[in-house]
């Protein structure tokens, strides 16, 4: 599995290799809300916007749909969500519980 997915990679100069105090839960926070948006108002193409084409990755642990699975592009993941949205009848948002 790793070898088909390795590691993210990150431009050099472009990604910050540490954060401190809040932040990582604040960066969290901004990726939960986009996310959240985008499902509440089931936008595809706002849910695709959530992962890099390179590195998407979403792996579904019994939380959503009672199985294990695994997407690995943008345009699966939107259309997995969308779908198990629905499917579940899920209201409401993802919220982190605690610091990131």
């Amino acid at each position: 599995m790793m070898a088909e997915n390795p590691l993210p990679a990150t431009a050099t100069l472009s990604a910050k290799t540490s954060m401190s105090g809040d932040e990582p839960t604040e960066q969290a926070r901004v990726a939960l809300y986009a996310l959240n948006n985008a499902l509440a108002a089931k936008k595809y193409d706002g849910l695709m916007a959530c992962f890099f084409e390179s590195q998407a990755f979403w792996r579904d642990q019994l939380a959503l749909t009672y199985h294990l699975r695994t997407f690995l592009t943008p345009a699966t993941i939107a259309a997995a969500l969308l779908e198990t949205k629905e499917l579940r009848g899920i209201i409401g948002s993802i919220n982190l519980s605690g610091s990131a």
